[in-house]
């Protein structure tokens, strides 16, 4: 009956565990996997049909593949384990990634292709099997819950790792898809720990012995998974060590405590010396150090204890122990010493973070979360839940009560893996487990502590309504509430959320619900498709090492070797950065070219032990002579080559001063700087080209991504070229301003911290408003490779005010300047990814360029020369030309090399393969004028398509065409006429055409006149002319009637009839403004006086008038154009004008038009001579001041006398004046300042005369 009853509760927790994994289970799968979002049913190969959850899935495909392939597990790295050739191009790269993982893969696929096909196989075990070994974490933690605290503790922690989150999401969790170890590791970490923490609480010696060997066999599974299984080491070491210590201050010898984590490290270590040595040969491994380390301190352990020394003896002496291994970690630290790098490593982990490379500074998963994010990883509550069970349940009812081993183990754990996550957001999955078993243990301690199985007890006894009544206490219904509304509700909530994909949010929780968690692979499906292009063309080679390489920022790296199967310049193992980076941030086509150079110059050292290979250095000296000493001393010592850059102060005039400039790229800086400086374009692309040959290397396809624009201070920070966003506020290519919300005006920080000074926070707010942030991106930003190859030619006033709007690409299109690689001559867009309804491949990962096609990549051309000539019937023709390819699949016709033709009209230009179009074309009012298009899709000649060997310029292949190109003459013809019928075409039986007007053509560009006059049925023609931009223009009696400034004649017949624009009519009254109020009153009118209209182009007077008695003048039948209105009253006794005005005019067609002019008094010419003595003295300055008295009329005015002659004249307007004079000079010989001065008055008469007025000067002593 025992028996029976103890295998009914096994039953019950084997059922309960079944069905807490199939939870777990179907929450990672089913929502994913029934939704299709993985599967492209189009795809045909193993990486175009089955999308994985990020790069790092895809470099495990790649291993996966590479073993059905060969038959042996490639690429692990080390003495013995070969490079990937396609990675870290072209020195090759391994992650050393260790085989168990991928072979169970295979393993599986190989039973599942029993009923599919292998590639299905693989990728369905590839996208459900991290589910199943994340649902399968609910065995070790039961087992766990169980040893520390009872069955239900461990039924209840099952049950809750279905409930987190971030367990069943993407990222570093068990979702579908998923393909990475993370969900691997966490089960065989989980697994380790339940295995010893059994070994550390079992009284059987052979038990304990067992669950210890057991332990370390999955600590070999780790080594044999994860090439950071060190980690399960230190963590077994940490433990071990810290144990042993309280052991010995308790005095209290535990055989087990040094056994049996000592067996199952050594064990560990022994399954994976097979892979050690692949890696390592019979240098050990780090984590033979740790097990070394802890047999040494177990055996201190054994003999302290054994001899009953004192703790105030040994613990000391461990001390000095410990501390002195500290300090020689601390210095070697930084050591390159072969020999030393394991200590180096674990150094730098104790002394600078688990992260501590710059390049971690800008990996998201690196740097750590806010306490928000961390909180709503496990759901509202269940993280401090953990804590409160770690802090209570095991701190203090457990640890400081019985200091019981696998309470230690357990303590040591979390606190690890709380430093870890505190040191870096990735590792909050690893706190999984953790988190389920305390808060699980906490749950059971509540329900314990409220008793439920009494109260149920109490009800059935009683019975009915009264039985609830009498036992049911508030205690029991706040641990319903609690249970309920803390953790199942909104843990299964945030669970749901997380389980069901991002394309389906909508369908489950309706149209705009906006997502915590979720799996996405539009990422992966816009690289795919794009690598996907990349390797049709490029399958034709089959050695795929011997492929062109790729470069792009190393985040898609992995997509690249998997899906193009090319080789890439940088890497998600974070090789290349240095390489992509710098090609990125070039400002220019020549130094991205020199940085192509430096790259597979690297690759050729490292074939030649650290030097430059004499084939290259002959090459350096074929195009640079002596200055190739230069460049190999740059090469071979960066940083300690005369004008080195290493160690300069990154963005010191911004105020920088952490961050220097490191080794790897002080040689890109000075290099490409070196080559850029004595190499035109030509000989450096002819230097690239047999750097290729020599080296057999080729980079020659580029990627970018919208996501590159988001992150562009990314790239300056690791090229050493900025240090924007990381350390100043402000670098070459960045700055950043605080905007007022009431003022409008941007500040730079410390302006603001300036203005604010001594101003409290609500003074601030009621000047300045809120403040908004505005990151101005400066010009280098937008001459980078990056920019300029995935925006192509957006000014930077557009990309500012819209690339954060979500219709930018729209915009682009509207106004037809999307031209990604525009105005590049060796790189062209060949791949645009699509955006379409079949394949809406748009970037929508960051604000900038939201909804811009995702990826572009371009491929790197040396070109094809085109030496040709443009002639139109025998004569030079002078226009632009231009080379333009239409991108793969789209429509987008990109110019790319563009020149002008010379006055002979030749022209050279580079050309990519393909067939391309030639465009003779010229610039009106901002569009193209296009003259000639020829297509190179000729089945031979000169117009033949340009081949790949022409284009790449292939050693014994003439990439040299030169043509000739016939343009027809432009000739152009019509007729001038009077529209009687207003329909704005001529009509020859019904309009009248106009005779003898005048029509001049000029050629824009030559300069060139022609003139013709209408015949008698208004027709005019001009022939043989050049095609282009001219000058348009057609007068009539002298006045324009029509002029067009840039019209564009094409080769061929041009019609152009030009209609006579109608008349209009001026009028108004002429008045003298008496009373000074800017407008006319009646009795102001001027009459007789005469009023003439001029055309303001030639001053030619084409109307005059006399107003009449009320002041009114009228000019009628005036044709459109600039006129100005003279008028002018004469004084009938003097001859001579009172009243004059001159106001300009703009007379449109067929518009009567009312113009009031108000007269002003006529100067008078006051002239005559300055006097000393009866004699001219000249230079003397004359001021006329308006006397003051009532209603004048005198204005300001001043003269200067003539030096020589000291004659001057004044135009004053009428009116009473005081005259002052003033001269002084100094006596060079006496040393005297000599002054002479006039006051007197003049008196100007209205429509006097011209006056003559001396002044005479008198001299003061």
């Amino acid at each position: 009956m025992k028996d029976e009853i103890i295998s009914k509760d096994k039953a019950v927790i084997a059922f309960s565990l079944f069905t807490a994994f199939m939870i777990t289970f179907l929450l990672a799968t089913y929502f994913n996997y029934t939704s299709g979002v993985g599967i492209n049913p189009n795809g045909k190969s193993l990486e175009d049909k089955f999308y994985l959850s990020g790069p790092d899935p895809y470099y495990n495909m790649r291993l996966i593949e590479k073993t059905i392939e060969t038959g042996r597990y490639p690429y692990l790295g080390g003495m013995y384990g070969g490079l990937d050739p396609l990675l870290n191009y072209p020195l090759g790269g391994s992650g050393g990634r260790p085989p168990l993982f991928n072979m169970i893969t295979i393993a599986v696929a190989k039973v599942l292709s029993i009923f599919m096909s292998m590639e299905d196989a693989i990728g369905y075990a590839m996208q459900f099997l991290p589910s199943l070994y994340g649902a399968l974490l609910v065995i070790p933690v039961y087992f766990i819950g169980r040893t520390l605290f009872n069955r239900k503790a461990g039924l209840i922690a099952a049950f809750i790792v279905p409930l987190i989150p971030i367990h069943i999401s993407s990222g570093h969790g068990c979702s579908y898809s998923l393909y990475d170890h993370d969900s691997f590791i966490l089960l065989l970490t989980s697994t380790t720990i339940m295995f010893l923490m059994m070994s550390l609480k079992e009284e059987n010696k052979k038990k304990g012995l067992l669950f210890a060997v057991l332990a370390g066999v999955f600590v070999g599974a780790i080594s044999l998974t994860w090439v950071a299984s060190r980690y399960i080491y230190a963590l077994i070491a940490v433990y071990a060590i810290v144990q042993m210590i309280i052991n010995m201050v308790r005095l209290d010898y535990d055989p087990r405590i040094a056994k049996y984590p000592s067996i199952s490290l050594v064990t560990g270590y022994l399954l994976a010396t097979p892979l050690y040595f692949i890696k390592h040969g019979f240098k050990p491994a780090l984590s033979f150090y740790i097990v070394l380390a802890v047999l040494a301190f177990a055996a201190i352990y054994v003999v302290i204890l054994k001899k009953n020394i004192p703790w105030v003896i040994s613990i000391p002496i461990i001390a000095c122990i410990m501390a002195g291994a500290l300090t020689f970690l601390y210095y070697v630290k930084d050591s390159t010493n072969p020999a030393l790098a394991p200590f180096a490593s674990i150094g730098k982990v104790i002394f600078g973070g688990v992260y501590h490379s710059k390049v971690s500074k800008t990996i998201a998963e690196a740097t750590t979360f806010g306490i928000s994010r961390t909180f709503l990883s496990f759901g509202p509550a269940l993280y401090l839940i953990s804590w409160f069970g770690f802090i209570y349940l095991i701190l203090w009812k457990k640890l400081l009560k019985r200091w019981e081993p696998f309470v230690v183990l357990l303590t040591v754990w979390f606190l690890l893996e709380m430093y870890l996550s505190a040191s870096a957001g990735r590792f909050l999955n690893d706190l999984v487990p953790l988190v389920a078993i305390l808060s699980g243990s906490v749950v059971e301690f509540m329900l314990s502590k409220i008793d439920y199985e009494r109260m149920i007890r109490g009800v059935k006894s009683t019975g009915g309504f009264r039985g609830i009544k009498k036992h049911l206490k508030p205690l029991h219904v706040f641990g319903i509430l609690f249970v309920t509304f803390l953790i199942v509700l909104p843990n299964a909530f945030l669970s749901l959320d997380a389980a069901v994909p991002v394309t389906e949010k909508a369908k489950i929780f309706g149209k705009d619900y906006r997502a915590g968690f979720g799996l996405s692979l539009h990422t992966e499906r816009y690289w795919a498709d794009a690598f996907k292009w990349i390797q049709e063309q490029t399958k034709h080679i089959k050695d795929e090492a011997k492929r062109p390489a790729f470069i792009a920022w190393w985040d898609y790296g992995f997509y690249c070797v998997a899906i193009a199967k090319v080789p890439t310049v940088a890497d998600n193992f974070q090789e290349g950065i240095p390489a992509a980076g710098n090609f990125l941030t070039a400002q220019s086509e020549q130094e991205a070219t020199a940085v192509f150079i430096v790259r597979l110059v690297q690759g050729d050292m490292k074939k030649n032990h650290g030097k430059v290979s004499e084939g290259v250095r002959k090459i350096f000296e074929k195009y640079l002579g002596n200055n190739s000493a230069t460049l190999i001393e740059i090469f071979e010592d960066p940083k300690g080559h005369k004008n080195s850059s290493y160690g300069k102060i990154v963005s010191e005039e911004y105020g920088g001063k952490i961050y220097r400039v490191r080794e790897e790229n002080a040689l890109y800086h000075d290099a490409t700087k070196f080559l850029v400086e004595h190499l035109d374009d030509e000989n450096l692309t002819m230097l690239y080209r047999d750097i290729q040959i020599e080296t057999g290397k080729c980079i020659r396809y580029c990627g970018v991504e919208g996501y590159d624009m988001n992150i562009f201070n990314v790239f300056t920070f690791l090229t050493d070229k900025g240090s924007f966003g990381y350390e100043t506020y402000e670098d070459d290519f960045f700055k950043y301003y605080l905007v007022s919300e009431k003022k409008g005006e941007k500040y730079t920080p410390d302006e603001f911290r300036e203005l604010t000074k001594g101003k409290t926070r609500a003074e601030i707010m009621e000047e300045y408003g809120r403040m908004r942030t505005y990151i101005e991106k400066k010009d280098p930003f937008f001459n980078s490779m990056a920019y300029r190859i995935y925006v192509g030619r957006v000014d930077k006033n557009t990309y500012m005010n819209y690339s954060s709007s979500g219709y930018f690409y729209g915009l682009l299109r509207l106004n037809d300047i999307y031209f990604p690689t525009y105005g590049l001559k060796h790189f062209v867009a060949e791949y645009i990814s699509p955006v379409t309804k079949e394949k809406p491949l748009i970037f929508a990962r960051g604000s900038e360029c939201y909804g811009m096609p995702a990826v572009v990549i371009a491929k790197y051309y040396e070109g094809a020369v085109l030496n040709g000539s443009i002639l139109c019937n025998g004569r030079p023709l002078r226009a632009a030309v231009a080379v333009e390819k239409e991108t793969c699949g789209t429509r987008v016709k990109i110019k790319h090399d563009m020149v002008f033709t010379d006055q002979n009209g030749h022209f050279r230009l580079l050309a990519p393969a393909g067939n391309i179009t030639l465009v003779i074309y010229l610039i009106s009012n901002g569009k193209e004028k296009v003259i000639k298009e020829i297509t190179f899709n000729a089945t031979n000649g000169s117009f033949a398509p340009i081949s790949e060997e022409e284009a790449t310029r292939r050693p014994g292949v003439n990439y040299i065409r030169n043509i000739t190109i016939e343009v027809n003459a432009s000739f152009i013809e019509g007729h001038v006429f009077e529209d009687l019928n207003s329909n704005g075409s001529y009509d020859p039986d019904i309009d009248k055409p106009l005779p003898k007007e005048e029509v001049k053509l000029r050629n824009l560009i030559t300069g060139s006149l022609f003139f013709i006059k209408t015949n008698e049925s208004g027709y005019y023609n001009f022939s043989n002319l050049l095609p282009g931009l001219y000058e348009f223009t057609v007068t009539e009696n002298g006045i324009e009637i029509y002029k067009n400034d840039s019209l564009f004649l094409a080769p061929g017949d041009n019609y152009l009839d030009i209609r006579r624009p109608k008349t209009s009519t001026i009028k108004g009254i002429v008045y003298f403004d008496k009373n000074d109020n800017l407008s006319y009153d009646l009795g102001e009118e001027i009459s007789e006086a005469k009023v003439e209209l001029i055309y303001s182009k030639t001053k030619k007077v084409v109307a005059e008038g006399i107003t009449d008695e009320n002041g009114n003048y009228l000019f009628s039948n005036i044709l459109p154009g600039d006129y100005s209105l003279n008028v002018t009253f004469i004084n009938e006794t003097t001859g001579m004008p009172m009243y004059v005005a001159s106001e300009s005019i703009k007379v449109e067609e067929n518009k009567t038009i009312e113009r009031n002019i108000s007269l002003e008094l006529a100067e008078v010419k006051v002239s005559g001579y300055t006097l000393f003595d009866g004699e001219p003295i000249g230079d003397v300055f004359i001021n006329f001041i308006p006397a003051d008295i009532e209603n004048n009329t005198a204005e300001p005015a001043s003269a200067t006398s003539n030096e020589t002659t000291g004659y001057y004249e004044a135009m004053l307007k009428p009116g009473i004046y005081n005259v002052t004079a003033f001269k002084e000079e100094r006596v060079n010989e006496t040393n005297q300042t000599i002054r002479y001065r006039y006051r007197g008055q003049l008196e100007v008469p209205i429509g006097s005369k011209p006056i003559e007025f001396n002044i005479v000067l008198a001299r003061e002593e």
